[in-house]
């Protein structure tokens, strides 16, 4: 499907991508692999998973969680965990999961904790490309259609009639193929958020930045500048990840090179790794005690 830029419906690239069967398969396989794990608190997940297995319902695990997964394997350390359901109605999902829920997001999707993992989650209908009509039809293998970043456009199902989940993508195999982040859906309402978050995981993955991406970042950034980018991370990871100087190292970078080679991808300046990752683990969300979910932006 090709793009419409005047209602912002996205590309599918993934369809002509023929090397999308193969990694189908390692995403089960690694996914299987995570919910299979013997540590305790991976057997917590997949008990928690199966409470979102009702008869009338189709959940699915929807995009940063299967990312890392995909790319990690067992020893990914997701933030947090966004399920996106079909069939109940958000106060059907209250009243099943009330003693679970911690808070009611900004665009109506709930904030839960089950056994120290954190879960976004919402129903299909809320979804806010679908809410705003940038995105049609408003169907489950439209969704990974909606995210800002390819990476992280991708859906599984949790309990499909067949058995075996049914995976959904719009970009985001493509993007594990060449470890490279472009934009998907462009609309956004935190612009800001979407600059810093494209920024922080293309070097949290060692990813590249594709040309639109590049040219997203290289138009939005000076609005906000870097003093609003690190006031961001406080706000949406619970401490500043990268400081200044390195925001405006990768800055320079991004305009340098949407000047100079707007059709190709960035690589990002290298960084030393930060030795303190723990944003990354599964209680650290409420420690912090963050107010601001994945499923926000």
């Amino acid at each position: 499907m090709t793009s419409d830029p005047q209602r912002g419906f996205p590309s599918h690239p993934d369809l002509t991508n023929p090397q999308i069967p193969q990694l189908e398969r390692q995403l089960r396989l690694r996914f299987a692999e995570f919910v299979e794990h013997p540590a305790e608190h991976h057997r917590a997940l997949a008990t928690a998973l199966r409470a979102f297995g009702k008869p009338s319902w189709n959940a699915l695990l929807f995009g940063g969680f299967l990312r890392d997964v995909m790319l990690a394997g067992p020893e990914a350390t997701p933030r947090d965990i966004d399920v996106v359901i079909t069939g109940p109605s958000i106060a059907e999902l209250e009243s099943e999961f009330a003693r679970f829920i911690r808070r009611k997001t900004r665009f109506g999707g709930l904030v839960m904790s089950f056994a120290g993992w954190r879960f976004d989650v919402w129903p299909l209908e809320v979804t806010w490309a679908f809410r705003n009509h940038l995105v049609n039809p408003q169907t489950v293998d439209r969704l990974p259609c909606t995210t800002f970043l390819n990476v992280e456009a991708v859906a599984l199902s949790l309990h499909p009639p067949r058995g075996s989940g049914e995976i959904y993508s719009c970009g985001f195999f493509d993007a594990i193929a060449t470890r490279t982040i472009d934009v998907g859906l462009e609309a956004n309402p935190f612009p800001d958020l979407c600059v810093l978050r494209a920024l922080i995981t293309a070097n949290k993955l060692d990813f590249a930045l594709g040309p639109r991406l590049v040219s997203y970042i290289a138009s939005q950034a000076p609005k906000y500048g870097v003093e609003r980018l690190l006031a961001l991370q406080e706000s949406h990871y619970g401490v500043v990840r990268r400081p200044a100087s390195i925001l405006k190292r990768w800055l320079q970078a991004v305009y340098t090179h949407a000047e100079k080679e707007p059709t190709s991808a960035l690589k990002l300046p290298s960084t030393t790794p930060i030795q303190l990752d723990v944003w990354e683990g599964v209680n650290v969300d409420f420690a912090f005690g963050r107010h601001l979910a994945e499923s926000d932006v």
